[in-house]
């Protein structure tokens, strides 16, 4: 099933929610998980958010994920800056 591209104005609101899963520390890691790559992938399209991601994706945030996906993230972090 292939899914329809979001319309712009609702990646915004998509992103606001993937946000909120992502502060909600007590939200299982895999929910965390794939709302963070939503928001990097939406921070490769809207390079103005970048800055936001480096504090969301900082220790308070990431301590209770596995080391090998705090690498993931750290790698995508680099790769948008």
């Amino acid at each position: 099933m292939k899914m329809e591209p979001l319309q712009e104005d609702t990646e915004g609101y998509f992103f606001d929610v993937c946000t909120g899963l992502w502060e909600d520390v007590s939200k299982q890691p895999a929910v965390r998980y794939y709302a963070g790559c939503y928001m990097l992938t939406m921070a490769a399209k809207y390079p103005d958010i970048k800055n936001e991601l480096e504090v969301l994706f900082g220790e308070y945030y990431t301590q209770s994920l596995s080391p090998s996906i705090k690498r993931i993230f750290e790698r995508k972090l680099t790769q948008l800056n």
